[in-house]
């Protein structure tokens, strides 16, 4: 979209956050019966190469932001047709995305206990053992699309070699990304995070077309 300026600055360098061993209790993976689109969305997971990308979209809330990313998959999954796309979203709005075709399964998390995080020893031991089990789930690519601190310090957990978000994002998100990319904060908000995913041919973590 015109108004665009872009930079890719690959190969950031962040803080390694350790690993946690604490009993993955908290970490939530939904997947659903095999009937209409679904069906047809278990078989394409089942029979997509090895090599296929695991990409995660990380957009928790709120209600109005995550019905406005809903299209954000379905262009993931154009340029990656044969790609496991999940969908890391808070409890609360995941009947948004959870039967869309273009979305896999979706990764719950418990946003009320997050904020006891560091309080009670049961939402630290929860929250802990989410952290692992996101750098254990093996994505190849995510995007943050929320772009605030706990979206960023999510994407940052999974250890994914490619993490990709605004380079303006709030509250210091970019500092976990691998590939940061200038939007003109001025778009709207669906034309913001649809430029995230289609960057300009050639700049730094793109898709290469037909890729996935």
């Amino acid at each position: 979209p015109a108004g665009e300026r872009w930079s890719g600055t690959p190969g950031a360098r962040e803080r390694r956050i350790p690993n946690f061993t604490l009993h993955p209790s908290h970490f939530t993976l939904h997947t659903f019966p095999p009937t209409g689109t679904i069906a047809s969305r278990m078989a394409r997971t089942q029979t997509q190469p090895s090599k296929a990308p695991r990409i995660l979209i990380v957009r928790p809330s709120a209600l109005g932001d995550v019905s406005r990313t809903v299209g954000c998959a379905v262009e993931l999954r154009r340029q990656f047709p044969q790609a496991e796309i999940h969908w890391l979203v808070a409890r609360a709005f995941a009947d948004v995305v959870r039967h869309h075709p273009a979305v896999d399964a979706v990764v719950l998390f418990d946003r009320a206990g997050l904020r006891k995080f560091g309080r009670s020893w049961r939402a630290t031991r929860d929250g802990l053992a989410f952290a692992r089990q996101l750098r254990r789930a093996g994505y190849d690519r995510v995007y943050d699309l929320q772009g605030l601190f706990r979206s960023g310090l999510f994407t940052r957990l999974t250890g994914a070699p490619y993490r990709c978000g605004f380079a303006n994002s709030r509250e210091g998100a970019a500092m976990f990304y691998t590939h940061k990319y200038h939007v003109d904060p001025n778009l709207h908000t669906v034309d913001r995070m649809m430029s995230l995913l289609t960057p300009p041919p050639g700049t730094p973590g793109s898709p290469a077309p037909g890729s996935g």
